[in-house]
């Protein structure tokens, strides 16, 4: 069902958009990697290679040390 980023929110107390800038959202969803719309998914073409979209999408989140 992918990540719905209501639920995210209710549960990080941060928007998707933090972690999963829609610039980066574009581009995968452009190489057929992410399935458009509200929740962040991955295709069929995505998911044998999620933990690269993920690498991609929290590239630049920046962490508490």
């Amino acid at each position: 069902d992918g990540i719905d980023p209501d639920r995210f929110a209710a549960r990080t107390g941060l928007p998707l958009s933090a972690v999963a800038p829609q610039e980066v959202r574009q581009r995968l969803e452009a190489l057929g990697l992410l399935s458009p719309g509200r929740a962040l998914k991955a295709t069929a073409a995505g998911r044998p290679v999620t933990n690269r979209l993920l690498l991609e999408l929290l590239s630049g989140v920046e962490t508490a040390a």
